[in-house]
């Protein structure tokens, strides 16, 4: 999903649970939440931390 405003366009991509899962603002920067089984929030990444985390396991 994307929302377009005067400042750009921010996009959005949701998991099987309709929860937010990462989020693209308008200058490019992605940051990344996941959730456990039950919806609880488990990791927020932002973009810098995301950038730099790696390819994890």
């Amino acid at each position: 999903m994307s929302i377009e405003n005067a400042y750009g366009i921010v996009e959005l991509a949701y998991n099987s649970r309709n929860f937010v899962t990462s989020r693209t603002d308008w200058e490019g920067y992605t940051s990344h939440t996941i959730y456990d089984r039950m919806g609880n929030m488990q990791a927020y990444y932002s973009p810098i931390q995301w950038e730099t985390q790696g390819k994890g396991y």
